[in-house]
C-alpha cells in the first residue's frame, strides 16, 4: 500500500517516538506551552536593561468605548481556539476594555484541527493563511489600529504576520518567497500576486505588539511532552531524528525556530555544542551552518542569510509604536529563556548575552535597533516557570499597553517602574485557572 508523503512520515516518526519512550530527557518541562494562573507570582522590572523598561502611563476605561481596539491573540502549541483558557482570556481583555473586539488566531475548522495545527504544518502557509483571515474580518479591516497579543510561539508567529502581511504598511513588494528546495528567497512579485494584493483589503497598522515567553531568537533544545500525547511525541521524534530534513522543516512546527548555536571555541568550529557556545567570552554563540541553509522560517524571519536579508521585513517591525517582550526566569520549555528578548544563551542557563551585543541588533538587519532607538521596545521578566502568572498581572499589562486608540497617544515615562507589579497582592485572589497556550 502505498502511503502520502505526509502520513507515511507520520507512522515513521511515531514508530521512532514509541521506541524513544524509555529513553527520557532530562528536561522535565512538557512540551506544551500552557499558561498557570496563580497569586503568588509577580513581574518585576529587567535589572539589566537601563531605560528600556518603561510603563506607559495609560488608564483603563471605566466604561465601553467605540475607540477600543481590537486585539489579534495567536496561542502557543498544544492549545486551540476552543479552549476555556482561551475564552477565559477574552472575557479578561474584554473585561479591562470593554468593547474590544478579540480576533482569535484559528488554524482548522475544528479544535482538535486547531490544535494538530500547532505541531504540524508549515509556519509560513498559515501565516499566509491567517493574513488572509484577518482581511475577511470586517472589523481588524475599518479598525485605526490594531493590537497583538502572542502566547508562547504564537508570539513569534504573530511577528512574522507584522513581517510577512505588512500592518498599515504600504506595499513594498513580495516580501519572501520559497525555492523549490524549500529555502527563501527575495524575488519580484508576478502581476498575478501584485493583482491579488491590490484587491486584497489592507489591514490597518499593528499599535503594540505584546509577547510572552516567545522563542524570538529560537530554541537551543527540544523539551519533553506529556505521557500519553501522541501527537505531540510524534512532531518532536521527527524534529530530534532529522530537524534539517526537508519534510521536517515543512511539516513539524518545533523545528521551523529551532536555531542550535556553535561551539567556536573548539578546534572544529563547525561542530555544533549542546546547542550553545561554552561561555559567554571565549566564543561568539552563533547559529550552525545548518541551520543558516536549511530554517524554513526563523533564518529568514530574523534576517540571518547575508545574500537573503530583507529589508522590508526591518521597515514593517520598526514601524510598530510599541513591541512589549515578556520573559519568564524559570523557562524550561522556551531555551534557552532569554530567547524571548531577542537574546542568545545556554540551553542550560550557564550563560547569556545581552540581545544589544548580536550582529543582528547592530546591524539593524530587521529593525529592532531603530525600534529601540525610538523608544519602542519594552522587556520585562516574570519570575515564574513558562507561561505562569497572575490574573492581576495579565490585567495590568492590557491595561498599560493595550486600550482605546486615543491612550497610545501618550509617550512613555523614561523610568524603570515596576507598576505593571503593583496590586499583585492587594486584590481578591483570582480563581485558579489553566489556559492551554
Amino acid at each position: 500500500m502505498h502511503l502520502p508523503s505526509t502520513a507515511w512520515h507520520l507512522c515513521y516518526y511515531s514508530s521512532l517516538a514509541l521506541s524513544a519512550a524509555a529513553d527520557a530527557t532530562t528536561l522535565t518541562s512538557t512540551y506544551t506551552q500552557t499558561v498557570t494562573l496563580t497569586r503568588t507570582r509577580t513581574l518585576v522590572a529587567s535589572p539589566a536593561v537601563d531605560t528600556h523598561v518603561k510603563v506607559a502611563n495609560v488608564e483603563t476605561p471605566s466604561h465601553p468605548s467605540q475607540s477600543s481596539l481590537p486585539v489579534i491573540v495567536w496561542h502557543g502549541l498544544g492549545d486551540d481556539y476552543e479552549s476555556s483558557g482561551l475564552k477565559s482570556l477574552t472575557a479578561l481583555l474584554q473585561r479591562v476594555h470593554p468593547g474590544t473586539h478579540v480576533h482569535m488566531v484559528r488554524l482548522g475548522p475544528s479544535g482538535d484541527a486547531d490544535r494538530r495545527a500547532t505541531f504540524l504544518g508549515s509556519i509560513s502557509d498559515q501565516v499566509e493563511r491567517v493574513c488572509a483571515d484577518l482581511a475577511a474580518d470586517p472589523v481588524l479591516v475599518a479598525a485605526p489600529a490594531v493590537h497583538g497579543l502572542g502566547l508562547s510561539q504564537g508570539g513569534l508567529f504573530l511577528r512574522a504576520l507584522v513581517q510577512r502581511c505588512g500592518f498599515g504598511s504600504p506595499d513594498l513588494g513580495d516580501p519572501q518567497s520559497r525555492s523549490e528546495d524549500g529555502d527563501f528567497a527575495e524575488v519580484p512579485a508576478d502581476s498575478a500576486r501584485d493583482a491579488s494584493r491590490d484587491s486584497t483589503p489592507r489591514l490597518p497598522s499593528m499599535r503594540t505588539l505584546m509577547t510572552f515567553g516567545s522563542p524570538h531568537a529560537g530554541i537551543g533544545a527540544f523539551t519533553s511532552c506529556r505521557d500519553g500525547d501522541w501527537l505531540c511525541s510524534t512532531a518532536l521524534a521527527a524534529a530530534r531524528t532529522n530537524a534539517w530534513g526537508k519534510w521536517v522543516q515543512q511539516s513539524v512546527v518545533p523545528a521551523q525556530y529551532y536555531r542550535p548555536l556553535v561551539d567556536n571555541s573548539a578546534s572544529d568550529s563547525a561542530a555544533p555544542s549542546r546547542g550553545f557556545a561554552s561561555s559567554p567570552t571565549d566564543a561568539p554563540a552563533l547559529p550552525t551552518p545548518e541551520y543558516l541553509k536549511h530554517s524554513a522560517l526563523l533564518a529568514d524571519l530574523n534576517g540571518e542569510r547575508d545574500q537573503r536579508r530583507n529589508p522590508v521585513y526591518a521597515a514593517r517591525l520598526a514601524s510598530l509604536h510599541r513591541l512589549v517582550l515578556f520573559r519568564f526566569l524559570q523557562d524550561t520549555t522556551v531555551l534557552p529563556g532569554v530567547s524571548a528578548w531577542f537574546a542568545d544563551g545556554a540551553v542550560d542557563g550557564t550563560w547569556t548575552r545581552n540581545y544589544t551585543e548580536s550582529a543582528s541588533y547592530r546591524g539593524d538587519w530587521i529593525g529592532l535597533r531603530s525600534l529601540d532607538e525610538r523608544g519602542g521596545l519594552f522587556l520585562h521578566e516574570i519570575d515564574a516557570p513558562h507561561m505562569h502568572m497572575t490574573e492581576e498581572l495579565l490585567e495590568e499589562a492590557f491595561a498599560t499597553y493595550f486600550g482605546p486608540e486615543q491612550s497610545d497617544l501618550v509617550e512613555p515615562q523614561d523610568d524603570t517602574s515596576d507598576q505593571l507589579a503593583d496590586n499583585q497582592q492587594s486584590r481578591a485572589a483570582p480563581d485558579w485557572a489553566k489556559l492551554d497556550l
